[in-house]
């Protein structure tokens, strides 16, 4: 009688396959026995009538011309002795116990013993595997994560009796099935548990798996996750026990060079340490697929602690800087805050030498770093902390700074620390005295400009409505008012147009202590009131008497100013506003 079970626990059992004869004692005892079964060196005594019953591989042993019909090795037998023994079990009609664990040997060896009449155990173990693997569907993959390595185990066997198969097409379409509440699915198909379990497999059995995955169409962040728990699976062996070079090299090439648009979809589920490790261990072995980690990191490189960094060598994160530079994604400020820190943190530690501080400082183009002042602490780390420097070093780590961009403060503290020679401090001071001269004209000139806008386009008049009068000339001449308030200064400077079309009058208001331009359109139902700022002509903020959204105006968009001479409508805040 076969007993069903997952895990330890029966779940049904199989009514019994031979006659009510009891072999039991037999089987326990070895008593009366004609033959002897050889697995693994271990030696089986047992009788031929029951295995005659049962198996038609030693009914056919019977009848050939064997020398010796009562002993019999079993070579290339799948499993194991403790497989055959449960198989004996079975012949004698007692109870077995098949589980997750062991179906697939058990299954795999009555084919071997041509067990394979109906209600024999062939039948049996593949009634027991459909179950496995339809109820884990909904209910959890770590029983088929069970069945598939011992497919794993037995290999080619497994593959012939489709018992791989099977378990790649379940993984697949759990993978495949949407989550929502409506449908049911293992809930632990992605969890950190079963994909530990997954990952810890052959190379080749992973890959026959994640090809199948990603023809299959499985969702891509579930495909970039099996490929980063993998690679996780193996650099770790790799740090515990050494791994040939090749090996890694087929592994990281076979995963990420098959995985489909692999910067995209990795960078959505690895974290910034997972890729500085596995990017170290590219590098090492000079792996084809180099190129994708190095994509990989170009795109995170602003998110790198400097813990992080310092784990890379300075050719590898010279490589990594020159990609990065190079990139669609490359932001110039990122890039040089990356090399000044790293290149200050080394200095630090008086681990820096003066041809890696030049090579990686001059790593991008020089109009790309803004501000030399990390650049320049740096350098003065090399100085106070490296050993002695000829001068021609000396003066070798101080070209590469530009004093010109050194802060007022930095260039005050290189005076004081009198770590460089006065005449680089001199010439950057003046440097610095012209820059501030030519920004404090500048700073004139738009003031200046301000106020002739203001008066050549705004006038202003006390009244909150009323009409504005002009002579043949164009020029405002009088305005009858019909003053309703004297506490707000109120002055119509423009009319708006709009594509949709939206008509509306405009004045302006100073708005907690700043000159704001105010317009209330004609819109119907609800009036909606506009604020911009007059100077740089654009919408500040958007105001309905229904508080909705507005999608006419955009904040932010520029209008366009236009003198008129129709009255505006009554203007009525929703707020209060100060003169």
């Amino acid at each position: 009688m076969v007993l069903f079970a997952h895990g330890k626990q029966s779940s049904r059992c199989a009514k019994p396959l031979t006659t009510n004869m009891e072999f039991k004692a037999f089987r326990q005892t070895g008593e009366l026995s004609d033959i002897t079964v050889i697995v693994n060196k271990r030696q089986f005594h047992l009788h031929k009538f029951p295995l005659f019953a049962k198996s038609d591989f030693f009914k056919a042993l019977a009848r050939s011309a064997m020398v010796d019909k009562d002993l019999v090795e079993l070579k290339d037998f799948p499993g194991n002795d403790a497989t055959f023994a449960l198989i004996a079990d079975f012949c004698y009609n007692m109870d077995i116990e098949v589980s997750p664990k062991n179906v697939v040997p058990l299954r795999c060896a009555a084919e071997y013993l041509q067990m394979t009449t109906p209600g024999n155990l062939v039948a049996q173990t593949d009634e027991y595997l459909q179950d496995v693997l339809l109820t884990s569907r909904f209910t959890s993959l770590e029983p088929v994560i069970q069945v598939f390595k011992s497919c794993c185990e037995l290999g080619p066997i497994a593959e012939q009796a489709n018992i791989t198969g099977k378990c790649m097409k379940t993984f697949i379409d759990v993978w495949a099935t949407p989550d929502d509440k409506c449908t049911k699915k293992a809930k632990d198909a992605t969890s950190d548990r079963v994909l530990d379990k997954l990952v810890d497999m052959p190379l080749y059995h992973f890959m026959q798996l994640f090809i199948s995955a990603r023809d299959q169409e499985i969702p891509k962040a579930i495909l970039a996750l099996i490929a980063k728990k993998y690679l996780s699976s193996i650099i770790e062996a790799g740090s515990a026990l050494p791994i040939d070079s090749d090996e890694l090299n087929a592994v990281f090439d076979s995963i990420l060079l098959e995985l489909p648009n692999p910067v995209e979809l990795l960078q959505g589920v690895v974290t910034t340490e997972w890729v500085i490790t596995t990017l170290n261990m590219a590098w090492i072995i000079q792996c084809k697929s180099l190129s994708v980690l190095l994509q990989l990191a170009s795109r995170m490189i602003g998110d790198f602690t400097m813990r992080e960094l310092i784990k890379m060598t300075p050719a590898l994160l010279s490589e990594l800087l020159q990609h990065a530079s190079c990139s669609e994604s490359c932001v110039p400020d990122v890039i040089c805050d990356v090399i000044d820190r790293y290149l200050y943190e080394m200095a630090s530690r008086n681990a820096l030498t003066v041809d890696t501080f030049v090579t990686m400082a001059t790593l991008t183009p020089v109009d790309f770093r803004t501000s030399h002042d990390l650049l320049f602490e740096a350098v003065e780390q090399i100085i106070l902390t490296g050993d002695q420097l000829s001068s021609s070093e000396r003066s070798r780590i101080l070209e590469v700074v530009d004093f010109r961009r050194l802060s007022e403060d930095t260039l005050r503290r290189a005076y004081e620390a009198e770590v460089v020679p006065l005449s680089y401090i001199t010439k950057a001071s003046l440097a610095l005295c012209t820059k501030l001269r030519a920004e404090l004209e500048t700073a004139k000139n738009t003031i200046r400009y301000q106020e002739e806008e203001f008066q050549r386009i705004y006038q202003c008049a006390s009244l909150t409505s009323g009409t504005w009068t002009k002579d043949s000339n164009g020029e405002i001449v009088d305005v009858r008012r019909r003053p309703r308030s004297r506490d707000k200064l109120v002055l119509q400077v423009s009319h708006i147009k709009e594509k949709s079309p939206v008509s509306m009058e405009m004045t302006h208001e100073f708005i907690e202590g700043k000159l704001a331009v105010c317009a209330l359109s004609d819109a119907t139902p609800n009036p909606l009131l506009y604020i911009f700022n007059p100077f740089k002509s654009q919408l500040i903020e958007v105001e309905s008497a229904c508080d909705g959204k507005i999608e006419t105006l955009k904040v932010n968009d520029a209008y366009r100013k236009f003198e008129t001479g129709h009255s505006f409508w009554p203007y009525s805040p929703r707020r209060t506003l100060s003169t």
